[in-house]
């Protein structure tokens, strides 16, 4: 197992397989504390071993001196050499769970990696995306502009026509404008409220800014008027 991983901290208890194993029924209750604890020990290691030394066995077992005697015979047979280090044992059943377990967690570390890296791709790409479409390409930024232009041209031509639309309307108001009919009375007192009234309306229309002196039709209109 790498140091990196983390020791599982239990293992699976299979009590019916435990209840029925020939080697456990011939054991006493002490014997059967002793390989408790000797298969504790055994999966709390980095390698699912216990090392191949009386003496440690004696101390891990608490079987102390009696280990050492014909009651360590039953617990000895559930023991075998370790498979990958030297001088270590190890239970057989005990060691197929543990090498599952720790093929099983690596999968999962091995695939959250993947989707880790997977993910972040999937990101950068997505980025890349929006920032392509936030960005316009040269044909669209011509396209943008010649439309920008082309409004700001029409906009100039309708205020243009407006503006001609306004002096026509101001030059026939003047037209219709009754400001001669004062003079049409005979008498010169008539002929000098005509002409008052019509410096005042003269006055009131170049104030208002409906009579514009340098358009050709407003002189055409002033020239009909009588004198």
């Amino acid at each position: 197992m790498p140091k990196s991983m983390v020791r599982p901290p239990a293992f699976q208890f299979y009590v019916k397989d435990w209840l029925t194993s020939r080697k456990i029924a011939r054991m006493t209750l002490s014997q059967v504390g002793a390989y408790s604890l000797l298969l504790a020990h055994c999966w709390d290691s980095d390698d699912c071993s216990l090392p191949d030394d009386e003496a440690a066995l004696a101390t891990l077992s608490r079987m102390g001196k009696l280990w050492f005697t014909a009651a360590s015979k039953p617990l000895k047979e559930c023991f075998v050499s370790h498979p990958k280090t030297k001088g270590a044992l190890t239970n057989k059943r005990l060691y197929s769970e543990w090498r599952a377990l720790w093929i099983f967690r690596n999968e999962r570390r091995k695939a959250g990696k993947a989707g880790g890296v997977k993910s972040g791709i999937a990101r950068k790409h997505k980025g890349i995306e929006a920032n392509v479409k936030q960005t316009p390409s040269n044909e669209e930024a011509q396209l943008h502009s010649k439309h920008s232009l082309g409004f700001a041209s029409s906009k100039r031509e309708a205020k243009r026509s407006s503006s001609s639309s306004s002096s026509s309307s101001s030059s026939s108001s003047i037209k219709r404008t009754p400001l001669s009919s004062p003079l049409s009375e005979g008498s010169e007192s008539g002929t000098r409220k005509g002409l008052t009234r019509l410096s005042e309306g003269l006055k009131t229309l170049f104030k208002d800014k409906l009579l514009n002196p340098d358009d050709g039709d407003t002189l055409d209109a002033l020239k009909e008027l009588p004198t």
